[in-house]
Parts: C-alpha cells; sequence; structure tokens
C-alpha cells in the first residue's frame, strides 16, 4: 500500500522479462540513446533475479529526494537496473514519453541513479551518484512488495 503524503501519485506499469544473468554493463549496452555514465557507479547496480516483474512508474508530483521517495513510497522497492533498462528496451516510446528513474545505494551508503529521458528528441541514459531532489515530472520504476 502507498503512503500517500503531499502528493498526488500518478502510474502506470510494463510487465517485462529481466535477464539478471547480465552485467550492469550489458544490460546497459543494449540500450539506445547516448549515454552519460559513471563506470565505477554503474558496476554497482543491482540486477535482482530474472523472470517476469510488473515495473510501476510512478510519478509523486512533487520534488523530492531519494530519502522521501523511499518514505512516500511504502510497500515497493525500487526497480533493479536490470528492470528498468528492460522496460525502456521493450517499450522504446517509453523513453520518449516520460522522464523514468530508479535508484539504489552504493556500498558507502550514496544514492546512486539511472536516468532514462528524452529532452528535445535527444534520448540519454545518465548513471551517477545523486543526492539532489528530483523534479515534480520525474517517474520512478518501482516493484511492489
Amino acid at each position: 500500500m502507498f503512503v500517500e503524503t503531499k502528493s498526488s501519485l500518478e502510474s502506470f506499469f510494463r510487465i517485462v522479462t529481466v535477464n539478471a544473468d547480465l552485467t550492469p554493463q550489458q544490460a546497459f549496452d543494449e540500450k539506445n540513446g547516448t549515454q552519460h555514465v559513471d563506470s565505477s557507479v554503474l558496476a554497482t547496480a543491482p540486477m535482482g533475479e530474472s523472470g517476469e516483474v510488473k515495473v510501476e512508474f510512478i510519478k509523486i508530483g512533487r520534488n523530492v529526494t531519494d530519502d522521501e521517495i523511499e518514505l512516500e513510497l511504502v510497500g515497493t522497492r525500487p526497480a533493479t537496473f536490470a528492470e528498468i533498462a528492460k522496460a525502456n528496451e521493450d517499450d522504446p516510446a517509453l523513453f520518449n514519453t516520460i522522464l523514468g528513474c530508479t535508484h539504489w545505494k552504493d556500498e558507502e551508503g550514496e544514492w546512486c541513479c539511472v536516468a532514462f529521458y528524452s529532452p528535445s528528441g535527444l534520448r540519454l541514459v545518465y548513471v551517477s551518484r545523486y543526492g539532489a531532489a528530483w523534479g515534480d515530472r520525474w517517474f520512478f520504476a518501482r516493484v511492489r512488495l
């Protein structure tokens, strides 16, 4: 169940079949678009388990930090790198339509992220450490527990 605080949630989902045997780099290489990657961050990306999963893209509708996302979306977990990458691979229109992202903490406890977006028709994939607030237009890739 979601805990709704000061927001109006908007969401949709994609069902994907994930191959978690791929490395993050292999999953990343399958994507189209200009890649902006911190390879040390990419190496920490969780891949999860292989199989079918329902990835929900949830727009909180206000600026939020990574910690606030976790408090806001209780009953879900962040989609793994493999899950969001596969959703974007399977549905190229998704890449062009929304600002989609997921996040995880590295071994030092720092927030890391992958973001797929297409400003002005240029498809970008961004992998980095990120500690700032996300804008109100982002959709967060989540999986219900």
